[in-house]
């Protein structure tokens, strides 16, 4: 289990994983937490300077097998507005996005708009300020948690085949 897992798999179109890395190996206040940076097939090739070795209390997992079980056993996300917020909020974990394009800028509305996730700040102490209130406050990441599971709950498939069955009525 982690107390945090980046997920960066789809890219890094902005910068962003250079800055959460070194907040994470550098501040003080994430000495004692346990940290997962999940690199995916298109970012792995790119960030070399990242190894499979822990740095610190950070571990970092070059496309793991098992990314499911990462995912799905933390206490706080932090990814960009790809499929791996989807799934995050599927999961019911409380998720900071950075967006990594304008088509992600879009794509996250609902999830902030929703509550089921926060915009992330790269300012340092702000970075650091949002990770630690949503680990000392479980009642924030509780209601996190419900909020997500309402917008994704994983019964999309269902949804979509009584709509296909109720329009063509098979």
């Amino acid at each position: 289990e982690y107390d945090v897992v980046v997920m960066m798999g789809g890219g890094d179109s902005r910068g962003h994983l250079h800055k959460i890395f070194g907040f994470f190996t550098v501040d003080d206040r994430f000495s004692d937490r346990s940290i997962a940076i999940v690199l995916g097939p298109m970012v792995e090739g790119k960030l070399s300077e990242f190894t499979d070795r822990p740095i610190g209390k950070v571990s970092v997992l070059k496309n793991p097998d098992n990314i499911a079980d990462v995912m799905a056993n933390t206490l706080i996300g932090i990814t960009n507005g790809g499929t791996s917020l989807m799934e995050f909020t599927m999961l019911g974990v409380p998720t900071l996005i950075f967006p990594q394009s304008e088509e992600e800028d879009n794509f996250i509305r609902p999830f902030l708009k929703k509550g089921c996730g926060i915009l992330g700040s790269l300012e340092p102490g702000e970075f650091g300020s949002q990770v630690k209130e949503l680990w000392k406050n479980k009642n924030s990441r509780k209601i996190m948690t419900e909020k997500a599971r309402e917008l994704i709950d994983g019964k999309g498939a269902v949804r979509i085949t009584d709509i296909i069955l109720k329009t063509f009525a098979f």
